[in-house]
C-alpha cells in the first residue's frame, strides 16, 4: 500500500547552456527521502514537473514571489543517455546575473508530491501546482544531496542494475537473432516464389503476344490469298473462254498456281479461232467453235481449237 507524501531530494550544481541552465532534477537509486527506479522516473517526471514549473530560492514554504528565480519553460525530460530527469532552467533577467557568479556553489533539490510504499520505495512522482524544482545552497539540508554518505549506495545499485540490464539485453539479442533469421528465411522464400511467378507470367504473357500476333499473321496473309484468288476468280469468269477452261484455271488458282499466261492463252486462242471459223447462218450450230484444255496435267498453256459439227 502507498501513501502519499511531500518528498524533497537533491542533485548536484545545474550546467549553464547558452542563456539556460541544465537542471539535473533525480537520479535512480536511494535518496533521502525514498528510493526511485528509473521507470519511476522516466514514466511520471515529466509529469510530475510539467512545462511552466517554477524555481526558487530555498524551499521557504513561504514561496515569496521575489524569490522566484526563473522557470522550466520546456519541463522535465528523460535524458536515456544520462540516465536522469533533466530540465532547462530560464532565469528571469534580475537573476541571471546571480546565478552566473555562483555557477558550482548552486544545487537544484525538489520539492514533489509523491507515493510510497512502506518500504521506501517511490512508485509514482504526482504532479501538484506546487511541485517545484528549487535552487539551494547545501543540498544535504533538505534531500538527497548528502552526495558522501549516498554514494556507494548508488554506485553499487547502478552496478547491478546494469549487470541485469546486460543479462536481459544478452537474451533480447538471442532471441532478436532467432527471430531475425526466421524472418529473413521467410522473405528469402516468398521472393523466390514471386521471381518464379513473375518469369512464368512473362514466358506465358510472351507465348500469348506470339501466338496472337502469329494469327493475326496469317489471318492477313488468307484474307489476302482469298481476296487475290476472288479477283483471279473474276477474271476467269470475265474472260471469253469455255467453261470447261474457265474451271481448270480456277482450280489451278486455288492451289496457287499463276494462271494468268494460262489465261491469256486462252483468251487469245478463242478470239483468233471466232476470227478464223465463222459460224453458219440462219443459227446453226455447225461452225461452232470449241476450245478444248489440254493442259490441265502440264505446266505450260495446251489447247485445241476446232469447230463443233453435229
Amino acid at each position: 500500500m502507498t501513501e502519499l507524501i511531500t518528498i524533497s531530494e537533491s542533485s548536484e550544481a545545474p550546467v549553464k547552456v547558452g542563456t539556460r541552465w541544465l537542471v539535473t532534477i533525480a537520479r535512480p537509486g536511494k535518496g533521502s527521502t525514498g528510493t526511485y527506479s528509473e521507470d519511476v522516473l522516466r514514466e511520471s517526471g515529466p509529469t510530475a514537473f510539467p512545462a511552466g514549473t517554477k524555481a526558487f530560492f530555498n524551499h521557504d514554504p513561504k514561496r515569496d514571489v521575489r524569490d522566484m528565480v526563473g522557470t522550466y519553460k520546456d519541463g522535465a525530460f528523460w535524458n536515456e543517455e544520462e540516465g536522469e530527469l533533466q530540465a532547462y532552467l530560464t532565469p528571469f533577467k534580475r537573476y541571471a546575473p546571480v546565478l552566473d557568479d555562483a555557477k558550482e556553489a548552486i544545487e537544484a533539490s525538489i520539492h514533489s508530491k509523491a507515493r510510497k510504499d512502506s518500504k521506501g520505495y517511490v512508485k509514482e512522482l504526482v504532479y501538484d501546482r506546487s511541485n517545484t524544482v528549487d535552487l539551494v545552497a547545501f543540498a544535504g539540508l533538505e534531500g538527497s544531496g548528502l552526495k558522501q554518505q549516498v554514494e556507494s549506495l548508488f554506485a553499487a545499485a547502478a552496478a547491478e542494475e546494469e549487470l541485469n540490464e546486460e543479462m536481459e539485453n544478452n537474451m533480447a539479442f538471442e532471441l532478436t537473432q532467432e527471430l531475425w533469421e526466421s524472418l529473413t528465411s521467410t522473405i528469402r522464400t516468398v521472393e523466390a516464389k514471386f521471381d518464379t511467378f513473375v518469369a512464368e507470367s512473362k514466358l506465358e504473357t510472351q507465348g500469348q503476344a506470339d501466338a496472337e500476333a502469329v494469327r493475326v499473321a496469317v489471318a492477313a496473309e488468307l484474307e489476302e490469298a482469298l481476296a487475290g484468288i476472288a479477283d483471279v476468280e473474276k477474271a476467269i469468269d470475265a474472260a471469253d473462254i469455255p467453261v470447261t477452261v474457265k474451271e481448270s484455271l480456277k482450280e489451278r488458282a486455288r492451289k496457287g498456281e499463276d494462271i494468268a499466261d494460262n489465261l491469256a492463252g486462252a483468251v487469245s486462242i478463242v478470239a483468233e479461232a471466232k476470227k478464223e471459223f465463222a459460224p453458219e447462218p440462219k443459227g446453226r450450230n455447225r461452225g461452232t467453235v470449241v476450245v478444248v484444255d489440254e493442259s490441265i496435267a502440264t505446266s505450260t498453256p495446251n489447247y485445241r481449237v476446232g469447230r463443233w459439227s453435229n
